[in-house]
């Protein structure tokens, strides 16, 4: 397969027929290791730019996930949270989450799963994108206030009704900012992502500077501190 993907050649269905077919049996006889085994599997490619790697796992790339979104509720909440972190050896170390699943399909898990995703430990995945509908937001909402993650953040803003940037900012430096070290990724999402662009982008950044300036202090010096 990866002669015909750098070759140019169209891959054949036929050349994944028994690669599926085994997968799935595979992962429905050891949903966790399984899973583990097929992601490093289907995603044993690792030249070029990440791009090359989805292009390389498009051909039948829903079939090659389903089996292993349908083991995740099988397995225990530490499981789930650890095949969605996984990062694959032969792809220079890619996670499985950013290449084999859709937005969608991760953002589907999310009820399904609660406590994989309303957990400090929760993996860091794609939940937010410009197709989110503010109904999908609301419905993810309250299985994401204990995800510690910038896409958790934004899809609870998206959920509430407020859609200026400047008024969106000052309401999550009040609820959502224990998630964050530092205010300009936030800032950038909010400003990049469908918020009315009310106020200069700086603005808010310039207002809770001094806020930001003394926790990044504190947090030099936390990390200057020896480990008893």
């Amino acid at each position: 397969m990866i002669e015909n993907f750098e070759s140019k050649k169209p891959i054949p269905d036929s050349l994944l027929t028994k690669p599926l077919a085994a997968a799935k049996a595979l992962v429905q006889a050891l949903p966790y290791e399984g899973s583990i085994i097929t992601a490093n599997g289907w995603m044993h490619y690792g030249p070029g730019h990440s791009p090359n790697v989805t292009e390389f796992l498009k051909p039948k790339r829903e079939a090659k996930a389903a089996p292993i979104l349908q083991a995740l509720p099988r397995m225990t909440t530490e499981q789930a949270q650890t095949v969605l972190k996984h990062s694959v050896v032969a792809s220079r170390g890619r996670l499985i989450k950013d290449y084999l699943f859709s937005v969608k399909e991760l953002r589907a898990l999310v009820p399904k799963l609660p406590a994989v995703f309303n957990s400090l430990n929760a993996p860091d995945i794609r939940i937010f994108d410009k197709a989110l509908t503010v109904k999908t937001a609301k419905l993810l909402d309250p299985y994401l206030a204990r995800n510690p993650h910038l896409n958790a953040a934004i899809v609870r803003a998206w959920a509430k009704p407020e859609r200026k940037y400047s008024v969106t900012t000052d309401q999550m430096m009040q609820t959502e900012m224990w998630r964050f070290t530092e205010i300009t990724p936030v800032t950038q999402s909010l400003w990049s992502n469908g918020f009315e662009r009310n106020v200069d982008q700086n603005l808010p950044n310039e207002k809770y500077a001094k806020m930001d300036s003394r926790f990044q202090k504190l947090k030099k010096q936390v990390q200057k501190k020896p480990l008893l």
